[in-house]
Order: structure tokens, then C-alpha cells, then sequence
């Protein structure tokens, strides 16, 4: 979900009364300053918040022993299960289970830079070098296939297909050949905390699991994939359905899961078995030792990892502390209770206080951009009982255009994200790779904005102060809706009728409660809107798709579509089309891609105003912390994070 905002901006920790050898309840005082909208008195206010804390003496204080090496992390929420197969979709509860989920498995592969590179696996396969290979196999009537618009099809009469030749056909009923993806994956010498060793076998097992009914896994990949088999102890071999060209195929390896534990369990039986919702064996760098519900997760290093060798995991002890609010998780951090505090329990609000606890060195923040961004959605095509009811206001880019120079985005990031905000120009945030040095960019001048306003014939033509359409005479009164009960759509929301009202448009903010925002045939995606503000996510892979023609949502795919723009641009459609059947990484890949971006950028059938920001803190004694924008998790390198102890 979004990035939370609290009204904390500000609080100050005192810390009293600690003594060693015991536990205790240390009173702290909190100065809070509560920051209102400009207009309003900014109040202090001081509470008492209790926090548990231990200070225990250490052992080579005692016995001369070094002490093990331990780093607390601190969650705001307790996950309910550690299974594999059993994550929720999105939130806290997602992310800390996740974070969880670094401590045990080896992933395969990761995502960090807006790339992919290899984890568990010895290398991420490729065409180039061999380990994926593009085979010709003969398809016949009835037979299961990916047509020339990906498609998963039963192949008959009239059927399009992508002959192997590259060339577009229509099956007329004789065997033709189609090309087939067969790409082998290596895993590293791996090993489970009992001492087995993870197989290829292991990995199959996996799939298996994932492709049962009952389990809860995206079925996605696997209604594409042909066969998953082992070819040794190491290597298993994926192999797409005839016809599939996957631009990702070196993402199609199953998480392993030890079968030789697992085995005798059903799909059903796993979802509730405590050998994976509490203490699955580990692959990866931790395991855990225990699990005290609502209070924490401790775990030690596993003397079984692969890569214990080369030192790691550099810890001895790991735990997941679960602690009540993003107030208290702030206080266990300046108190040196908790190492790490990571997205899903720190907000943006609290900034300011982490900034100063900074300046003093008793904290290191990491800001960095979300895949989450608010953008504003011009109803440009709108559905046919509504465009008959109005003008058409936004058909043209250049009025567009206009609009996005009337709108003061920087003052948006800045009030959102409390001042560490920048303007977003695309569908990806502002650092990504990919954006070309040339690409259109519309800012705040309101100048300009009403200098192409006048010269496409919207003035005020009857003194009431605002624009008239220069044929109708009907007045440029539009309304701008947001989601009900949203501090964060109300406050862009008022900004946007501030600034447009500078280049005389008349916008009406029109709250709506989500269920009828976003319901299939709602305002939203049933194109019955003038202007629209709301938050969106993309993906490591530009979701240029969400723009295309055929994603407009209408009757014909009942209202599923994500254009609820209503834009086509024969174009962009190319381009996008073009980037999703290129490899991923590949040139001609970034040329379609960059090439999406020029042409959304000029014609700006949305106007994105920022992506958000995701908060971390360490306490300094924290060594190798790399948080990234395309890798979800902060805790993805568990294995070589490290504390640097006091003298």
C-alpha cells in the first residue's frame, strides 16, 4: 500500500532510569509537534510512551568470551505464516514476512539497479550463452500453444500463430513448426539446516506444490510452462509451451522446498503444517530457533550454509522484534533497542526527526523511490454516454499539455514527502535507467500555460474569470475526482484547483468512496471522469501495456482494462508492443522502451506528479545495508549484513 501519513513530525526521545542486568519498563518523554496545513497553528505536544528495555551485560565482560555478534530488526507487524506459498498480496504483513523469508531461503535470483542477477543460482541463463535455446517443434491440431499474441490456445483452423520463421500465419489444419523456450538452471551447492543437500529434485518438488489447486501461488507462469524437470542433482530444465517467447524466461525456476521432509504432505496439508508455517527448514543463511507470538523471531547463523566458507552470514544471532506502532519502533531505534527499522513500519512524517537523530550520528536513513507513484489521468476518451455530455476538454495534447505547466508538481513532492520529494516525468521513477537525457518535460509556468491556452481559442470570453471553449462558449468547468476519506488525495486535490485556477480553468474536487471509484464499471474505469488523481505502481518492467489501445476498459473486456484514459496512440502501441516481445535487457528491448517514454512524455495522456519514497533506518553500527528501488525487501542481503561492534 501506500506510503502512511501520520500527523508525527517531529519527536524527542529522552531516555532515564536504565540499570544493567535487568528488564525493565523505562519511561520515555515524547515531544511530538503535530504539522498542519499552513494555514493552521502548528501545536506541541508531550506524551509518555513505555517501551520495553533489556540491558544485559555481555559475556566477555564476564568470562572474556566474545560476545556473539546479534542485530535486532523491528517489525510493526508479526506475520501469520512462514510458508513459502502462503504470502498476502501487498502490505506489512507482506513485507515482514518476506524480510523473514531472506533469513531462510537462498532466492535463486534477485532484482536490484532495475536489473536481475543471480542468488541461489550459479548464473542467470541466457541465448547468448547457451544455457537457453530456442528449439523448433512441430504442432498440430489440438495441441497446446501461445498464439501470435500470447495467447494460450488449443490450436486449430484459423488459429494465428508465430511460425518459427518469425512470420505471422493462420493454421489451416496441416503440422507446422513453432519455436519452444528450453532454458536449464543451475543451482549453487546449497544445503538444508539438517545437513541434506537442496536438489534439482527439490526445485521440481516446488513446482509441483505451486502448480496444485490448492495452493495459493500465482498460476501464471506455470499455465505457460510446458514441462519443469530435474537433469541432475544441480540442474533442472524449464520449457515453455510452443509459441511462448518469454522476454523473462531466466525467471522461470521454482523456489526449492526439501522434499525429502515435505514430501508425504498434500498441497492442502503444507498451508497448515508447522515444518513450513513456523519453523521451515533453511536453504539460506539463518535458522530459526524460536518464535514467541507477538513478541519476536530469533534465529542463529546455519552452520549448514553454503557459503559459510567465505564468512557468511557475518552474524551469529538474528531477531525479528514485533513492536506496536511506527512511534514505538522510532523510540527502540534511538534507544539502540533495534538495529533496523525498515519500510513498512516507518512514515514519511517522521522525517524530520530521523534527519536530526542523524546530524548527531545516532541514526542512518535511506530514502529511496517507490514503485507507488500519484499521477493525474486526463478523461480523454471518455465512454460514449458521457462524452455526450460535455466538450471534448482533453482530446488535444496540447491542452494537456497546458496543464501539466499549470500544475505545480515540485510543491506537491514537496508537501506529500515533506520536502524529499521530486518530480516524476513518467511511469518509472525518476532514476530509472532507461529515461532518455531528451526526454519531454512540461514544469510549473503558468506563463506558458495560458500563453497555449489563448492561442487555441479558450478565453474568458464573458469576464467571469474563467476560459470559455471557443466554439460551444461553454465555460472550462471540470471536476477532478479522488478517493473519499483520503488525506493524501484531498490535499493534492486542493493544490491542483489552486494551480489550475491560475490559468482559469474551473475544477470541482468530487470525493468518492473507493468501492465506487474503483469498481469495474465506476467512474474510474467505466471512463466517466473529466480529471482523475490517484496512486499507481509499476513494475521493474515499465508497464507501458497499461497505456495501449487495447487496454482501454470498455464492454468488450468488461471494464478490466487499465487505460481508463481512454488515449490511443497507433504509435505507442507499436513501441510497446515491440519492448514486450524483445528480450528482457536486450537493445532493441530498451530502444521500444525508450521509445514509449518519448511518446507518452510529449502526449502526456497522464500526468505523473511523484513517486513515493520508502523509509529505513539503521542504527550506525550497521554494516552493508543496501536498500534498492527494484528490490521490494531492504533485507534482501541478510546473509553479509554485519554489525560493527563498540570498543
Amino acid at each position: 500500500m501506500l506510503a502512511k501519513h501520520s500527523s508525527f513530525l517531529w519527536l524527542f526521545l529522552l531516555l532515564t532510569g536504565l540499570t544493567a542486568c535487568t528488564q525493565e519498563l523505562s519511561t520515555e518523554i515524547v515531544t511530538v509537534m503535530v504539522t498542519r496545513p499552513p494555514t493552521e497553528i502548528t501545536r506541541l505536544v508531550t506524551e509518555r510512551v513505555t517501551v520495553p528495555v533489556t540491558i544485559t551485560p555481555s559475556p566477555d565482560a564476564v568470562s572474556g568470551t566474545p560476545a556473539p555478534k546479534q542485530l535486532t530488526v523491528c517489525l510493526v507487524t508479526e506475520p501469520q505464516s512462514l510458508y513459502w506459498y502462503d504470502a498476502p498480496p501487498f502490505g506489512a504483513a507482506a513485507h515482514s514476512q518476506t524480510a523473514i523469508l531472506h533469513a531462510i531461503y537462498e532466492n535463486p535470483f534477485t532484482s536490484r539497479q532495475y536489473s536481475y542477477q543471480p542468488q541461489g543460482l550459479q548464473k542467470l541463463p541466457s541465448l547468448a550463452d547457451g544455457d537457453a535455446v530456442l528449439v523448433p517443434v512441430i504442432v498440430s491440431a489440438g495441441a497446446l500453444a501461445v498464439d501470435s499474441q500470447n495467447r494460450i490456445v488449443t490450436v486449430q483452423t484459423g488459429t494465428r500463430l508465430r511460425h518459427a520463421n518469425g512470420q505471422e500465419i493462420i493454421f489451416n489444419g496441416e503440422a507446422v513448426p513453432l519455436l519452444q523456450m528450453q532454458v536449464q538452471f543451475t543451482f549453487r551447492p546449497l544445503v538444508w539446516s539438517d545437513g541434506q543437500p537442496v536438489t534439482a529434485q527439490d526445485s521440481v518438488f516446488s513446482y509441483k506444490v505451486a502448480r496444485d489447486p490448492n495452493t495459493p501461488a500465482d498460476k501464471r507462469k506455470i499455465s505457460y510452462t510446458a514441462s519443469y524437470l530435474a537433469l541432475n542433482d544441480h540442474t533442472v530444465e524449464w520449457r515453455g509451451l510452443p509459441g511462448w517467447l518469454d522476454p523473462l524466461y531466466f525467471t522461470n525456476v521454482w523456489m526449492p522446498l526439501p522434499a525429502h521432509q515435505l514430501a508425504g504432505l498434500t498441497a492442502a496439508d503444507l498451508l497448515l503444517a508447522p515444518e513450513t508455517t513456523r519453523t521451515p527448514l533453511s536453504s539460506g543463511p539463518f535458522v530459526i530457533t524460536e518464535w514467541l507470538p507477538g513478541q519476536q523471531i530469533k534465529l542463529i547463523r546455519n552452520e549448514h550454509y553454503y557459503r559459510r566458507d567465505e564468512g557468511f552470514p557475518r552474524l551469529d544471532q538474528l531477531t525479528f522484534r514485533f513492536v506496536g506502532s511506527s512511534d514505538q519502533l522510532l523510540a527502540l531505534l534511538l534507544a539502540g533497542e533495534c538495529h533496523i527499522g525498515t519500510q513498512d513500519g516507518l512514515d514519511l512524517p517522521q522525517a524530520s526527526t530521523i534527519q536530526d537523530a542523524a546530524a548527531r550520528e545516532l541514526l542512518i536513513p535511506y530514502f529511496t523511490p517507490s514503485m507507488v507513484f500519484e499521477h493525474l489521468d486526463f478523461g480523454i476518451n471518455s465512454a460514449a454516454d458521457y462524452a455526450s455530455k460535455r466538450p471534448d476538454w482533453f482530446e488535444s495534447s496540447q491542452i494537456r499539455q497546458a496543464i501539466a505547466h499549470c500544475t505545480d508538481r515540485t510543491t506537491m513532492a514537496e508537501v506529500i514527502l515533506y520536502g524529499l520529494g521530486q518530480v516524476s516525468h513518467l511511469f518509472v521513477p525518476p532514476d530509472h535507467p532507461l529515461i532518455p537525457d531528451d526526454i519531454a518535460q512540461w514544469p510549473y509556468d503558468v506563463a506558458a500555460a495560458n500563453a497555449i491556452l489563448e492561442e487555441l481559442g479558450y478565453r474568458d470570453y464573458n469576464g467571469d474569470g474563467f476560459r470559455q471553449h471557443p466554439r460551444s462558449g461553454r465555460t472550462f468547468r471540470v471536476t477532478l475526482g479522488i478517493s473519499r476519506n483520503n488525506p493524501t488525495q484531498q490535499r493534492l486535490g486542493e493544490l491542483l484547483v489552486s494551480n489550475l485556477a491560475k490559468c482559469g480553468l474551473d475544477v470541482q474536487l468530487t470525493p468518492h468512496s473507493p468501492a465506487e471509484w474503483f469498481a469495474p464499471q465506476g467512474p474510474l474505469f467505466g471512463r466517466r471522469f473529466d480529471l482523475a488523481i490517484f496512486p499507481w505502481i509499476t513494475d521493474l518492467t515499465p508497464a507501458c501495456v497499461f497505456y495501449t489501445t487495447a487496454a482501454i476498459p470498455d464492454e468488450n473486456n468488461n471494464w478490466q482494462g487499465n487505460n481508463q484514459t481512454g488515449w490511443s496512440n497507433p504509435a505507442f502501441d507499436t513501441a510497446c508492443t515491440q519492448a514486450r516481445q524483445q528480450y528482457w535487457g536486450s537493445d532493441p528491448y530498451a530502444a521500444a522502451i525508450q521509445e514509449t517514454f518519448h511518446l507518452f512524455a510529449q502526449d502526456i495522456p497522464s500526468l505523473p506528479l511523484f513517486h513515493y519514497l520508502r523509509l529505513a533506518v539503521t542504527h550506525p553500527s550497521v554494516r552493508h545495508f543496501q536498500p534498492d528501488t527494484t528490490q521490494p525487501s531492504e533485507l534482501w542481503n541478510l546473509y553479509e549484513l554485519d554489525r560493527l561492534e563498540s570498543p
